[in-house]
């Protein structure tokens, strides 16, 4: 979706998806394809008809993930994506850190936040949701660390799920701090 968007979280700021960052996430997704679903390389072409019809289609929302200190550097990506409607759910995945040019630890998380922050806050979300395979121990630990609960299994993935609930409470909290490795961020 060709939307306006834009949020943060301590640290990291979310931004939308431009083709250009389409292309440096084509790069980096092929380096990392053993955590995604569709593991095969994706060919430049593949890539930007994939970005094409994201922009066309409706309830699907990719960020670039940005340090706040350098909004216009792509570090990688997250989107928010499988938006019903009728249950004010999504889905939130397609998360990916470039850890050649970001070192420090916890962006991840920080961008699992800004991104559930998004859910609630702008899309009124009642629950998002990640589906993440078993062996993508950073994915799963980033998203524990950003509130996520294992809620069961689907296919060879398992689901993690955070609720409006969680986050408004945890909102309410006298000066809710999240901390992970130096890094923090207000809930």
């Amino acid at each position: 979706m060709n939307h306006s968007f834009r949020t943060s979280f301590g640290s990291v700021a979310l931004r939308p998806l431009t083709r250009q960052d389409a292309l440096k996430l084509r790069a980096l997704r092929n380096r990392n394809s053993k955590f995604f679903l569709t593991q095969q390389q994706i060919t430049e072409e593949q890539q930007l008809n994939w970005f094409q019809n994201y922009l066309l289609r409706e309830n699907d929302y990719m960020f670039a993930i940005t340090l706040r200190d350098k909004p216009e550097e792509f570090c990688g990506a997250i989107g928010i994506y499988n938006l019903d409607k009728r249950d004010h759910t999504g889905e939130s995945g397609r998360v990916i850190i470039d850890k050649e040019l970001v070192l420090q630890k916890g962006i991840g998380t920080l961008a699992i936040c800004a991104a559930y922050r998004f859910a609630f806050e702008q899309l009124g979300l009642r629950k998002v949701f990640a589906q993440i395979l078993p062996e993508n121990i950073a994915s799963i630990r980033a998203h524990e660390k950003a509130g996520y609960v294992l809620s069961g299994k689907k296919d060879d993935c398992l689901l993690y799920e955070i609720t409006a609930e969680h986050y408004t409470a945890a909102l309410k909290k006298e000066e809710a701090t999240y901390e992970y490795s130096g890094v923090s961020g207000n809930l």
